[in-house]
């Protein structure tokens, strides 16, 4: 008897705009939305320079409501203003439990 393959994950790709205000976050929480069950999501932050509150608590609420769903939010190419904006709201500890890519 042999396993059968794991199903296909469906990724879903996200990249965050230079300036992340309140229009940023609620794209955000719309394309988390639409995920499936177990899927992922890929957020590109390479180009961030300013990020507001309201989009550090949609990525929260995006990576939490992921894992719960089986799933997960995978940050790319996190930016200094990126990271500044979790650690500002003292938050830094919950980007650590995102997963992170090159």
């Amino acid at each position: 008897m042999t396993d059968a393959p794991a199903p296909d994950i469906a990724i879903a790709d996200f990249t965050l705009p230079e300036r992340c205000g309140a229009s940023a976050a609620h794209d955000l929480v719309a394309a988390g939305r639409a995920l499936e069950p177990g899927a992922r999501m890929r957020i590109d932050a390479g180009a961030v320079a300013r990020m507001s509150c309201a989009t550090v608590v949609a990525l929260i609420s995006l990576a939490q409501a992921a894992a719960e769903a089986g799933g997960a939010v995978i940050i790319r190419a996190p930016t200094n203003a990126f990271t500044d904006a979790f650690t500002d709201l003292d938050l830094f500890g919950a980007l650590m439990n995102m997963e992170f890519a090159e």
